[in-house]
């Protein structure tokens, strides 16, 4: 018997003015986007279903931009989005007899945009004093795979660029200015109970209130990023029950601003700033019964995080990150008998963090800047493990409350 339910209340208002398509062919198009969104986003997706492969799907967005500027060159987009309303997504999934791939995925955004080939002039979000939520529910009694994620993030980015698509006669660099501000609770959550015949089991889950990532090939980078995350708490939760199993991973990621930037053959700089002053709680518990290979859970949390990364280019961070929120990461293993398995638990906190990495190809490269870090929240990690008859167990707690990592790695190559 298969019962599904599918509710959603979705209020967007959009202003688009955009070049037609043949103009979006021609050297310098423009795109002006204004989205604002004063109502509540909600998407739940419910399924109780005996089969090969069974899956449930929720996915809910405040405002969405995509597509901006691909097929374009150097096109320059100047992009603002409002959500003043709630996100929420969920996703259930009931199963007495699934043969193989049970699933349950949950998505919430409050606002979106992402792209290739154009130049951010300004890319402005911004989520008011709301919630941003996601959760994804399993109960399985015999799936031999499991995969099971909730996803949540207030604002969100995503840029790529080529070089090598540039007319000539232009630069081939990307400029991105952007400007993301949440005020909203994030949290994401999975609860998953399996039993007996799992071969692979994954379950993960994402909180995080700003998150921007380009990348960049054959290609000068210039981004001016600033974040901030004021909202009372970011949290992910992943809960997985299993009666035996062979293959288990379950993790949990709570950020509160996260900056990924992506380039390889031209120079990266990365400028603004990143000010967290919310709670980030990332936690995950796993009761395992039985199981053989390899066993893995980890708990995350972070108050700002920077990855810059580079092939054959300098680069530099000309940037400040500052936390004054609280990071908690828990990590909570209970399991029997794991014959010859091997069993990992982490927990991670940081207040904040910067890793510059260069890898100096055929050229001399390497990474700079100047950064500045200050945290003032209490920065707290903690993993427990109750297991017996295993062939080896690593525990680790790492807190820490400034990381800032630049390492060049030289091997011989060619681009």
């Amino acid at each position: 018997m298969k019962r599904t339910n599918l509710a959603a209340s979705v209020a967007l208002s959009a202003l688009l003015v955009s070049l037609s398509g043949s103009a979006l062919a021609q050297s310098d198009p423009g795109i002006l986007n204004n989205q604002i969104n004063f109502a509540d986003v909600f998407a739940d997706m419910n399924v109780e279903e005996d089969g090969n492969n069974v899956s449930s799907t929720a996915l809910a967005l405040g405002n969405v931009a995509s597509g901006m500027g691909d097929g374009a060159v150097n096109g320059h987009v100047e992009s603002t989005q409002t959500m003043s309303g709630d996100s929420t997504a969920s996703a259930t999934l009931e199963s007495l007899n699934t043969l193989g791939t049970a699933s349950a995925e949950a998505t919430s955004y409050g606002n979106s945009t992402t792209g290739s080939q154009f130049q951010a002039d300004s890319m402005n979000q911004t989520v008011g004093a709301n919630r941003i939520s996601s959760s994804a529910s399993v109960n399985d009694i015999s799936a031999t795979t499991l995969n099971t994620s909730a996803t949540s993030a207030a604002n969100i980015q995503d840029i790529g660029f080529d070089g090598r698509l540039v007319a000539e006669g232009d630069s081939p660099t990307l400029r991105a200015n952007a400007n993301q501000t949440s005020q909203a609770d994030v949290d994401a959550s999975v609860d998953a109970t399996v039993c007996c015949s799992v071969e692979d089991t994954n379950a993960n889950t994402l909180a995080v209130s700003n998150s921007y990532q380009s990348s960049s090939v054959y290609s000068n980078v210039f981004g001016n990023i600033r974040q901030t995350s004021t909202g009372d708490t970011v949290t992910a939760e992943t809960n997985l029950t299993q009666a035996a199993g062979n293959n288990v991973n379950a993790n949990s990621q709570a950020m509160g601003n996260n900056i990924v930037m992506d380039n390889s053959w031209g120079y990266s700089q990365l400028d603004g700033s990143q000010n967290n002053s919310s709670t980030i709680t990332s936690t995950t518990e796993v009761v395992l019964n039985d199981w053989s290979g390899d066993a893995a859970i980890s708990a995350y949390g972070v108050g700002n995080s920077a990855l810059q990364t580079n092939i054959g280019s300098d680069l530099n961070a000309y940037y400040s990150q500052n936390n004054s929120g609280d990071v908690i990461s828990l990590s909570d293993f209970e399991g029997g008998n794991g014959g010859a398995g091997n069993l990992t638990n982490s927990s991670t906190a940081i207040g904040n963090a910067y890793t510059g990495y260069v890898c100096a190809t055929c050229q001399s490269a390497v990474p700079g800047g100047a950064l500045t870090q200050t945290n003032s929240g209490n920065i707290i990690a903690s993993g427990q493990t109750w297991t017996s008859n295993n062939g080896n167990v690593y525990g680790s707690a790492v807190a820490i409350g400034n990381s800032a990592n630049y390492s060049t790695n030289s091997v011989a190559g060619s681009h």
